[in-house]
């Protein structure tokens, strides 16, 4: 049995915030910008600049995704998070709404766990990513690699922006993505 990404993650606080360099990553692949970051807060949301953001009282699992997407999910609801995620992109592609998005996933281990991100591009993370604290301080980094997954984002895009940062891997039905 794979181990619950749950317990891989910090209890003593399970939101960690995106460090710049993957920022400015996602920021490129999804056109300089991004309008939401569905996982967030108001001291994380200075540092991602996301048009809109829901916070932990907001519950961004009860709300609309649309536009371009940042998603690091808070350790202990990864998976409510990506199935969010994949039915969000559903729902986005039967109303034709547009929905592209970066997620920032915390370990291989998770990975696996989930599974589904293999099938979209994914960058798997030769360093492993200091996170950052609420208080703008930068965590120790964690003693596992991370990955990046591209959804709704061009193969080739995605390899530019962060390509020089791991290994992407991603199946054959997602070259249209």
């Amino acid at each position: 049995m794979s181990p619950s990404p749950k317990a891989l993650h910090s209890a003593h606080n399970p939101s960690w915030g995106t460090p710049e360099f993957l920022l400015t990553r996602a920021r490129d692949c999804l056109g300089g910008s991004l309008d939401l970051d569905p996982c967030s807060s108001p001291k994380h949301n200075e540092r991602v600049r996301a048009t809109r953001f829901y916070d932990e009282a907001d519950d961004g699992l009860t709300r609309p995704w649309r536009g371009r997407v940042l998603v690091n999910p808070p350790g202990r609801k990864v998976r409510q998070f990506w199935t969010k995620l994949l039915g969000e992109v559903q729902a986005a592609a039967v109303t034709n709404e547009p929905l592209s998005a970066i997620w920032v996933g915390f370990s291989l281990a998770q990975l696996a766990w989930l599974q589904e991100p293999l099938e979209y591009p994914t960058c798997i993370l030769r360093k492993r990513v200091a996170f950052v604290r609420e208080d703008g301080q930068v965590g120790h980094s964690p003693s596992h690699h991370n990955y990046v997954t591209a959804i709704g984002i061009a193969p080739t895009a995605f390899q530019r922006a962060f390509g020089a940062l791991g290994v992407i891997t991603w199946t054959a039905s997602c070259e249209g993505t």
